[in-house]
């Protein structure tokens, strides 16, 4: 036999090229695999019977996902950048910067500068954008799969898993469509398209619809959380914090073409609306490290 693999999280045998648990879905991708001769012996009976060494342990499944929790709430100083709102300044800088080269050194030498000025500012602007928001998106998948595992384990410990599975039902259905829509964005391919004409309102369509869904999609998620910690002894209380408003990219467009200095206004929504996001994770971030404690 070529070996097999058993998943940490539920101690089920699986083939040993399987990449997910089929018992309970976890990676097992960096499991190492065994070989299956002499991990059954016979029992008194004649019948094959599993070694002891894959039983399940919960202290061990608890702690391997609370190591996972705890690690990718850590990441967050180098993953959820926190923009100062006079990023908004910049592409008024690089103008301002044009006018003024204009005037000392010519139209043409001015003006070239300057807008080499404004597009450098732009593209690291819209880059910091995009790039903060995959950075983002791989840091929480890890956190809400760690929670999810934390939530069975503690689950299966106190034998109370049919009086969370609804909760842990739609978490995972959450997670799901989160891992379906929430797909990561070349950082500089978007910044290039920022700079052509069309594909620049595809880049600030997806800026301005993102931070919405994503938010809902978080505070639907820690509230099953809470829910089903509640019934586990994990106090895990979600902050009361309001959901970002939905903002319309259409309504934004038409409003900019018709009034461009409200292009500020926007920018200031596609840097403030993903920072206040990040803010109120992390007081829930903050609270569930109380009760991992």
């Amino acid at each position: 036999m070529d070996g097999s693999k058993v998943c940490p999280n539920c101690g089920r045998q699986n083939l040993a090229e399987a990449q997910w648990c089929a018992g309970c879905g976890s990676n097992i991708s960096s499991v190492a695999a065994s070989q299956a001769e002499g991990s059954w012996q016979q029992g008194s009976y004649g019948q094959p019977q599993e070694q002891s060494s894959m039983s399940y342990s919960p202290q061990g499944a608890f702690g391997q996902a609370r190591q996972q929790i705890t690690s990718a709430i850590q990441m967050r100083s180098q993953t959820d950048e926190v923009l100062p709102i006079y990023w908004i300044l910049l592409p008024i800088l690089g103008i301002v910067l044009s006018v003024v080269l204009t005037v000392f050194l010519g139209w043409f030498i001015g003006l070239g500068v300057g807008m080499i000025v404004f597009g450098a500012l732009l593209a690291v602007l819209v880059y910091k954008l995009i790039n903060r928001q995959n950075e983002h998106i791989k840091r929480e998948t890890v956190l809400r799969g760690a929670l999810m595992t934390l939530i069975r384990d503690k689950a299966r410990e106190q034998y109370k898993e049919q009086v969370i599975s609804g909760q842990v039902a739609t978490m995972e259905s959450i997670n799901q469509e989160a891992s379906y829509k929430e797909q990561e964005n070349n950082a500089v391919l978007f910044t290039i398209m920022a700079f052509i004409p069309l594909l620049q309102f595809y880049v600030l369509y997806v800026l301005t619809k993102h931070p919405y869904e994503h938010d809902q999609r978080w505070h639907a998620f820690t509230q099953q959380v809470q829910y089903a910690g509640g019934q586990l002894g994990l106090n895990i209380m979600t902050p009361s914090w309001k959901t970002l408003p939905r903002r319309s990219f259409i309504l934004f467009f038409i409003i900019s073409i018709i009034f461009t200095p409200f292009m500020l206004y926007w920018l200031y929504v596609l840097i403030d609306d993903p920072n206040e996001h990040y803010k109120a994770q992390w007081q829930f971030e903050d609270q569930l490290m109380v009760q991992l404690r």
